[in-house]
């Protein structure tokens, strides 16, 4: 994967829209029941950062950033302002937000996720 470690400037992400996306496929079977499948194992996000151009210099900033990533060539960070902490945006983050593993007395590392949940739903 093509990725450049740097961050979009956050001054131009706030204040765009967008979020999550998922791929479904509905199949309807010939009794009249659907069949629903995703190809995707994770969301994607979409965002459209027009919104957050105030000014010209905002707009060049927005080019050069673009330009340096061969357009759609190199990923890059993003800041999601409305999913960007391990809690509720109106609350403080804390240690407890989300389980970030469970030791085995010698595993030292790892892998940051965070869990969305809704209605007995979990992924």
């Amino acid at each position: 994967m093509n990725f450049h470690d740097v961050r979009f400037p956050p001054s131009l992400s706030f204040g765009s829209v967008g979020g999550p996306q998922r791929r479904t496929d509905v199949v309807t079977l010939a009794n009249g029941f659907e069949e629903r499948n995703t190809p995707w194992a994770h969301s994607r996000r979409v965002y459209d950062a027009g919104l957050g151009m105030r000014s010209m210099d905002d707009v060049q900033a927005l080019t050069a950033f673009f330009e340096a990533r061969l357009g759609q060539m190199y990923g890059f960070r993003w800041k999601d302002w409305a999913d960007f902490k391990s809690c509720r945006a109106t609350l403080g983050v804390a240690f407890d937000d989300q389980i970030s593993g469970f030791g085995d007395g010698s595993r030292t590392a790892f892998q940051l996720i965070k869990t969305y949940a809704s209605g007995g739903a979990q992924i």
